[in-house]
């Protein structure tokens, strides 16, 4: 029975996870990056909104394992309820501050969302409410089963979809819900598990492909109604979905030169999750690349080339006759697209005969491979978005770190140039911060006034980056080709203010002040404080590139609403604050509904009429499992958010983190079930282990970037390992000193944990955004410092072991 019980809570458990991270990926789909990190709160919210419903209604609290049997089965028609909601629900996030309608709508979607993870928290929480001298074992399947099921989510999105995964999530809970209904009615199991099994072959050839419904807004949406648009490419992997679209009206050509006389040629236009068009190398003559910005580095140098991504730039390299060309696309789905849409013998041939492409990380590729090139590339590869919009602040970009400057410039052979091409904001913004961050990798090396040039057309800028310094004659053949394509020379060593605006003329030249401005040592600092935007260079501990969100932009955000086009109520930082006041006060009214009934009573031993201690007691219960919620929350995101860059995407490094953290976790678990364990000294021992690795993170990830994948895989497991295990101790132990004072603060002391993890996973965000990934984890090593302070939960807390009987009874 206990076999069976343990397996159906790890069942339940796997799936709440699958659901999750499929969750993330179908929410980057249809609507943006933003809806992606709010399935993270969803699934935090049902787990505390169970932790709720087991205080305030006692009859789910009598059976404990016939509810935990009921929540588990019914994770399947909630999974289906909910990808039913994101279908049907007509949510427009551009619209959310201007029509009042739309938060109705967004509150139907966050209760349908919120229901399958509502019942995964009932799975648990039923159980270590009736069986707290069992919480360690029941507390350890959920972390295997967690762990498992952020493992399995990765080959069920790239073979079913997120759609598909979403309900085969929901099967997995009900073969779970099976189990526990097996060990609560042996005598009546066998209908159950009969129904289970049909369901889950219908749910399996049901699941195949669902066409989710995308924002009006993504460009995907808006290419699909030019009048020949067909897509002739749509693909799911863990990463991403592909799509590619062949029409006469894609075209892509960024910074092409007015003087060009004819059209860039209709490309196959690929799509990562609906947005980012870029045109495939399908035109095997390429004459129009002569008249891009980025044709200048051939005009200098002519040598081995490596381009990040795959786009035009590839059709420019063959064009001027690069001896070898070299191309890192991360995503294998997109090389799969490449293959399938080029016709063969036409530039099919063209590119399996000059072109290498490799499926790698481009910062790991870097960091691995020693060869060395005379051009670097690195291309746009996003769309372009008005910064004011916000719509990518809250995305990780690996691409664009002082680091990264410097590892492409590593890479480069002797005379080698690298060329970095950004879209052109008004205000300036993403450029200065490129320009900015160029400069910071070329001060290593020496002076950048003679090492940096920058050519602007009417869309983008090209900066290019010469460790070895540009000669007198590269300077004047980048003023002779700026003049012939009628390109603004923004900068180079020697330039003047007229040639860097004479052709795509402003009222003012603030890029070349902007420019100027950050070369000059005495007054860099200055302009970048007292800039309209954040345009400081980003490193890898804080690498959101297109955060530029200052406080003083406040006021003129608001004072616009609803008259100029800012998606998003003008920054991403900003729906991060509304989303942070949201689920506070949700956590808040969840913590607060069940004191009202909650009537304490003291353990036999400790018998008295309750009075202020036990006040103190509450307190004191929410004191630590709140700093518990808070504390596992921000070590958990900011590693996840690196784990990006080793492991090269967002569902991959929760993969990867996920599954170490919650195994280990589960050890952890199970520590507490068999061995005497000191909650107070193992509280200190895990500050001081998370406050080590806030120091010394950045170094363990630089470091790591050369090794393999199976050795980074090793690296992460040796970092994670002992951690996740001090990570699951706290809470078992608490819980089981609970029951041994009062099992009716056990509900409560669950909601707490899920309501703060809630508010934990927004606000772990925004000071990733602002301070970085170390400051996160610092504040992680103070909550699990300050719960090991919180006095009252039990005297002696955890200074001796469990009864091993008590483990087999349960």
């Amino acid at each position: 029975m206990v076999a069976r019980l343990y397996m159906g809570v790890a069942l339940a458990s796997a799936a709440t996870l699958v659901v999750q991270v499929a969750l993330t990926r179908v929410f980057a789909l249809v609507h943006w990056h933003h809806f992606a990190f709010v399935a993270v709160g969803l699934g935090l919210l049902g787990y505390g909104i169970s932790g709720t419903a087991l205080a305030v209604w006692p009859r789910l609290r009598r059976a404990p394992l016939e509810t935990a049997a009921a929540a588990a089965v019914l994770v399947a028609p909630a999974t289906g309820l909910a990808l039913v909601a994101i279908a049907t629900v007509p949510f427009d996030a551009y619209l959310m501050l201007l029509e009042p309608l739309q938060a109705l709508y967004l509150a139907i979607l966050v209760a349908a969302l919120s229901l399958p993870f509502l019942c995964g928290g009932l799975v648990v929480g039923s159980l270590l409410t009736g069986r707290p001298a069992g919480a360690g074992g029941v507390y350890a399947a959920s972390f295997v089963g967690a762990a498992a099921g952020a493992l399995a989510a990765i080959p069920l999105i790239s073979a079913r979809g997120g759609a598909g995964a979403l309900l085969v999530g929901g099967t997995i809970a009900a073969c779970g819900g099976a189990l526990l209904w097996w060990s609560a009615r042996p005598t009546r199991a066998s209908p159950v598990i009969a129904a289970l099994a049909a369901a889950m072959l219908a749910t399996w050839a049901s699941a195949a492909r669902f066409d989710l419904p995308l924002s009006a807004y993504k460009t995907l949406s808006q290419v699909r109604r030019y009048p020949d648009a067909q897509v002739v490419f749509s693909g799911w992997n863990a990463v991403s979905r592909v799509d590619v679209v062949r029409s006469s009206a894609v075209r892509s050509a960024p910074g092409l030169s007015t003087v060009y006389a004819g059209a860039p040629p209709a490309l196959p236009g690929l799509l990562i999750d609906g947005e980012g068009l870029r045109g495939l190398p399908a035109e095997a003559e390429g004459a129009f690349t002569e008249y891009l910005p980025t044709a200048v580095a051939y005009r200098l140098r002519r040598g081995p080339t490596l381009i990040i991504g795959t786009g035009v730039e590839v059709l420019g390299a063959l064009r001027h006759g690069a001896p070898t060309v070299t191309v890192i696309e991360e995503n294998p789905l997109v090389a799969d697209a490449l293959r399938r849409v080029l016709e063969p013998g036409s530039q099919a041939d063209v590119l399996s005969r000059h072109v290498r492409l490799l499926i790698a990380h481009p910062r790991t590729f870097l960091a691995r491979n020693t060869q060395r090139f005379t051009i670097i590339q690195v291309p746009p590869l996003d769309s372009f978005q008005v910064v004011a919009s916000g719509a990518f602040s809250l995305a990780e970009h690996y691409l664009y770190t002082v680091e990264a400057f410097t590892a492409y410039l590593r890479r480069l052979a002797p005379g080698g140039i690298l060329v970095v091409t950004r879209w052109i904001q008004t205000p300036p913004s993403e450029e200065v911060r490129v320009w900015a961050a160029a400069v910071a990798a070329v001060e290593k090396v020496g002076d950048p006034d003679r090492r940096l040039a920058a050519l602007r057309s009417l869309n983008t800028m090209t900066i290019l980056v010469a460790p070895d310094g540009l000669r007198r004659a590269d300077v004047e053949t980048l003023r002779a080709f700026a003049i012939s394509r009628h390109f603004d020379l923004t900068y180079a060593p020697g330039g003047s203010a007229a040639e860097s605006n004479r052709f795509n003329t402003l009222p003012a030249d603030r890029h070349r002040e902007a420019f100027l401005a950050v070369l000059d040592t005495g007054r860099r600092d200055a302009f970048l404080r007292e800039y309209p935007f954040d345009v400081r260079p980003v490193h890898d501990d804080r690498p959101f590139f297109f955060h530029f969100f200052r406080w003083r932009q406040v006021p003129g955000t608001l004072a616009v609403l609803g008259r100029t086009w800012q998606p998003f109520g003008g920054g991403g930082f900003l729906v991060l604050l509304v989303l942070l006041v949201i689920v506070t006060a949700l956590g808040a009214g969840l913590i607060l509904l069940p004191l009202g009934r909650l009537r304490t009573t003291p353990h036999p031993t400790q018998a008295r009429a309750p009075g202020p201690e036990v006040a103190w007691r509450r307190w004191s219960v929410f004191a630590y499992f709140a700093a518990l919620g808070f504390a596992y929350l921000f070590v958990e995101i900011p590693l996840l958010q690196q784990a990006i860059l080793l492991v090269g995407s967002p569902t991959h490094a929760a993969g990867v983190v996920l599954s170490g953290l919650l195994l280990a976790s589960g050890a952890g678990s199970v520590l507490t079930a068999r061995a005497q364990v000191r909650l107070p000294a193992a509280l200190a021992a895990l500050a001081t282990a998370v406050g080590g690795l806030a120091w010394a993170l950045p170094a363990l990830v630089a470091r790591a970037l050369d090794l393999t994948a199976a050795s980074r895989l090793a690296a992460a497991a040796v970092i994670l390992g002992p951690i996740g295990v001090l990570m699951g101790v706290p809470f078992p132990a608490a819980v089981r000193l609970l029951g041994q004072y009062d099992a009716r603060l056990i509900p409560w002391a669950w909601g707490i944990n899920g309501c703060a993890s809630v508010v934990a996973s927004v606000l772990a965000a925004l000071v990733s955004l602002q301070w970085g990934f170390r400051t996160v984890l610092a504040l992680a090593a103070i909550a699990y410092a300050g719960a090991g302070a919180v006095r009252g939960l039990g005297t002696g807390a955890g200074q001796r072991g469990p009864d091993p009987r008590s483990e087999a009874e349960a």
